[in-house]
């Protein structure tokens, strides 16, 4: 069995969805002390807002598109 130490997240704000932002977020503080700020929402809005270059692979774009398509069915 394998032992898993607790560790403490604190919520520090929640942007709710809404319709016009079509997504919603989550902002947490981890046990480092390093804020991570989670989303998720539409998948036409969130496309949108990713820097599809900042990755440097080819074609990025293209598999996220096969991605969405497969979850879809």
């Amino acid at each position: 069995m394998i032992k898993r130490e607790k560790e403490n997240y604190k919520i520090k704000a929640v942007f709710p969805f809404d319709s016009d932002r079509k997504r919603m977020s989550v902002l947490i503080k981890n046990p480092d002390g390093e804020y991570i700020l989670y989303t998720k929402g539409a998948d036409t809005v969130m496309m949108d807002r990713l820097n599809l270059n900042k990755n440097g692979v080819d074609g990025i774009q293209d598999l996220i598109q096969e991605d969405l398509k497969f979850y879809s069915r």
